[in-house]
């Protein structure tokens, strides 16, 4: 089911990348605009936060019109079948506990009364969503990737603001994936990440910088596409201070990996 779930959260960076690659390149990509984006994301991410203690219970972490459900599911019928993402935990530890399916045809049911769409909108995004971030900051991921690109597009050259997103949105999910499937040297200082993933990473988003940057001249070499991946990919695991505090990955990589291309190019 993990793997599954970090697909589904690579796919959505992968999509959100290529698009704002494609909008830099053409001129497209305008900051005010995404800015304004940002701010109404953190914005909607409180309400989110706010949705989920209320949708939730806090001791069993059951949508509260879940509950009612089971309660008069004598008097409704069979509940529907239960979908389980990730991220979401269940009562008893077993996998993880969506927002269950909505009985006869759409109408409400139980103490919780919530309209069909915003039982589904919130269902859909918390699917997305790793339980620390629901807690702490709904849509984490995709505001600190909207971040990371508006900041290599103010701070970088066009053609080295994507590259900077590409190691972002390609070495960093072909990292995950390989890491997930193959990975077996373990970083010193992170259980979670693993040097040969990088590695792999960096070759990968290496072979689009290559592309990129010699779209202008084409005496840009290959290693230093792949020195600027593997350090923002292997900097990005770091942690700092006795707390261990770290810096998010959508923000490093990008600022990293586009700051050293800056300096070699």
């Amino acid at each position: 089911m993990k793997v599954f779930f970090e697909i589904r959260r690579k796919a959505i960076h992968i999509t959100l990348g290529m698009a704002f690659c494609f909008l830099i390149y053409f001129d497209l990509f305008f900051p005010l605009f995404w800015l304004g984006v940002l701010v109404f994301s953190v914005f909607f991410s409180f309400l989110l936060k706010k949705h989920r203690n209320s949708l939730f219970s806090p001791k069993t972490n059951i949508p509260p019109f879940a509950a009612g459900m089971e309660r008069r599911s004598d008097e409704v019928g069979t509940l529907a079948e239960t979908n389980l993402p990730e991220g979401i935990p269940s009562p008893k530890g077993r996998g993880s506990l969506s927002v269950p399916k909505i009985l006869n045809n759409g109408k409400k049911v139980g103490a919780g009364k919530k309209l069909w769409w915003e039982t589904w909108l919130l269902s859909f995004i918390f699917s997305f969503e790793r339980e620390e971030e629901m807690k702490k900051f709904p849509l984490q991921g995709a505001v600190t990737f909207l971040l990371g690109c508006i900041l290599s597009f103010v701070l970088f050259p066009k053609l080295i603001a994507i590259s900077a997103i590409i190691v972002l949105f390609v070495g960093d999910s072909a990292a995950c994936f390989y890491g997930i499937y193959f990975g077996k040297i373990k970083i010193p200082w992170s259980f979670k990440k693993h040097l040969d993933a990088a590695l792999i990473g960096a070759f990968v988003s290496a072979i689009f910088i290559f592309f990129i940057l010699n779209i202008e001249n084409g005496t840009f070499p290959f290693w230093k596409g792949f020195l600027a991946s593997i350090l923002a990919l292997i900097f990005e695991s770091l942690k700092f201070g006795q707390k261990n505090i770290s810096i998010d990955d959508n923000v490093l990589i990008p600022l990293i990996s586009g700051f050293i291309l800056y300096l070699i190019i």
